[in-house]
């Protein structure tokens, strides 16, 4: 089963999904290459392809340990700062295609471009700190898919977040073993 290492977090696919680490991508991260077009360009952690050819593009965030840097503030940034990698990685799949230079990335990124659907998903992971806190911020992620809706309905008009508790994840989320 493919898996994927974030963090302290590890994403398992089943065996018929091809899974791929966008942001350690060669073609993403060479200064000389797309990273290096324009200043600000952003990309996804995962870009996920199911059996259905479904492209899932995945961004992570994890909070649990940054106690204290957590803000309201911080979360209703998100969908900002997703939407912007959404439309960076999508941007960078076309030239990847062509001109990667790494065979794996080019093929993976022609069948990202051939597929049927396109679906957004945030992996957030909020503090266990006081009970209050845990309040505050369980209402974040329907706030946070809200503005996500309204933000990239032209891309996913049902994005999703999800947790490590989400019920019907379409694939599955545990600790490390270092965590």
């Amino acid at each position: 089963m493919p898996n994927i290492i974030e963090d302290e977090l590890c994403f398992t696919f089943d065996e018929n999904w091809q899974v791929t680490q966008y942001d350690q991508w060669a073609f993403y991260r060479d200064k000389k290459g797309f990273n290096g077009i324009i200043d600000g360009v952003t990309g996804l952690d995962i870009i996920a392809i199911n059996q259905e050819n479904t492209v899932w593009l995945i961004e992570i965030k994890d909070f649990r340990k940054r106690k204290g840097y957590l803000t309201p503030e911080v979360p209703s940034d998100l969908p900002n700062k997703l939407a912007k990698k959404v439309i960076c990685t999508l941007a960078a799949l076309l030239p990847a295609k062509l001109n990667a230079e790494k065979d794996i990335e080019k093929t993976f990124s022609l069948t990202a471009l051939n597929a049927a659907s396109l679906r957004i998903a945030l992996h957030l992971e909020l503090p266990d700190e006081t009970e209050q806190e845990k309040r505050q911020f369980a209402g974040r992620h329907s706030q946070i898919l809200q503005v996500l809706r309204n933000k990239l309905r032209s891309i996913d008009i049902n994005p999703s977040v999800f947790n490590m508790e989400s019920k019907g994840m379409p694939w599955s989320v545990t600790l490390t073993r270092n965590s």
